[in-house]
């Protein structure tokens, strides 16, 4: 990985400003903030903090992710591409649970966040392949009791069938003879309103994850404030792969 407060292609990696991690020789946190969540040169050994500074980079990637794939979902509902908006909303909500895992292991089953962790290894590979769809759903759920809203958990089951729908239903059967192509128990409304309710459970989710991520919230608000550079760098990943109108919404977002 690059040296700290330097910017690496998405090929070798990302480091962002302001942040830097001692990695498993001195488990040194230090996050370039200021203000009442200001964290530097935070010792930290087998803990949740040392969790949540180890999953720091992925938390903030998936972060990126959710905004990208909202604000791509904004921009199929825009041209009435439904079935490439309900694609993407339904990435956003599992990305955003995601993001919440990494930003608060501490809600995490321990035996689970250890595997993610050992997956991770050094950093050479990313855990993010290890977690199932179920997993984040799951996940989301258990966090109700937290203080999570509800509706998210229950916007993200809705967004995962109405994808499993675009993605492989209608069917097609035969009635009498008859090509029947259906049934559609969904109609393009159910994805005007996934995408709609998106921004009040983005907001109330990045809430919950800075007042119960470790290190009061600082690695959540260090990811917030850095995360603009994933639609900015030309070397990184969404400027080559997305629209201008993804970017700028993106940013737009994030900015709010």
């Amino acid at each position: 990985m690059a040296a700290p407060f330097a910017l690496a292609t998405d090929r070798d990696g990302y480091v962002p400003r302001g942040f830097v991690h001692g990695g498993t020789t001195d488990k040194t946190l230090s996050v370039g903030l200021t203000g009442p969540n200001t964290v530097r040169d935070a010792m930290v050994k087998d803990s949740d903090e040392e969790k949540a500074s180890t999953f720091y980079y992925n938390g903030m990637g998936s972060l990126a992710k959710s905004l990208a794939f909202h604000a791509m979902a904004k921009h199929a509902q825009k041209n009435n591409e439904r079935v490439n908006s309900t694609v993407s909303i339904y990435y956003s909500f599992l990305h955003l649970a995601i993001c919440l895992m990494y930003f608060c292991p501490n809600k995490m089953d321990n035996a689970y966040c250890d595997n993610l962790l050992q997956k991770r290894d050094g950093g050479e590979s990313d855990p993010t392949k290890e977690i199932k769809h179920c997993d984040a759903i799951n996940f989301v759920k258990n966090c109700k009791r937290d203080g999570l809203r509800e509706d998210f958990c229950s916007q993200l089951k809705l967004a995962k069938k109405l994808r499993e729908f675009v993605n492989y239903g209608p069917r097609i059967t035969l009635d009498n003879g008859k090509p029947y192509f259906g049934p559609c128990d969904f109609g393009p409304s159910d994805c005007d309103k996934l995408v709609s309710s998106y921004d009040e459970i983005y907001k109330s989710s990045i809430l919950w994850a800075k007042e119960n991520s470790p290190l009061n919230g600082a690695l959540v608000v260090a990811g917030l404030e850095q995360c603009e550079e994933f639609f900015q760098k030309n070397e990184l990943f969404y400027k080559r792969w997305c629209s201008d109108f993804t970017i700028r919404a993106a940013l737009d977002f994030l900015k709010q």
